[in-house]
């Protein structure tokens, strides 16, 4: 059974990089509605964020960005071995 969407915003590009600050609004505006359904049922359901893997330069900041907005309580990094280990966090 498919189901629609509660809430989407179209950012008009497939990258951040073209408008990065009205991505991080529409990241807010998707945390509040999450929240008010938190809410509206008494129960607190948890919120997983797939962050997008663009880690320098504007991709950074962009992400730390996400992070001052959710504040997440958990931040699991997935790298490959060849990467090395991650600067990020």
């Amino acid at each position: 059974r498919q189901t629609s969407p509660l809430i989407s915003h179209f950012v008009g590009s497939s990258s951040a990089k073209t408008n990065p600050h009205y991505y991080l609004k529409c990241i807010k505006s998707l945390l509040q509605h999450f929240l008010s359904l938190q809410n509206k049922d008494g129960r607190i359901n948890p919120l997983i964020m797939n962050t997008p893997g663009w880690v320098k330069g504007l991709g950074n900041y962009i992400l730390i960005e996400m992070m001052k907005i959710l504040g997440p309580t958990d931040v699991v990094v997935i790298n490959d071995e060849t990467s090395g280990p991650s600067s990020i966090i």
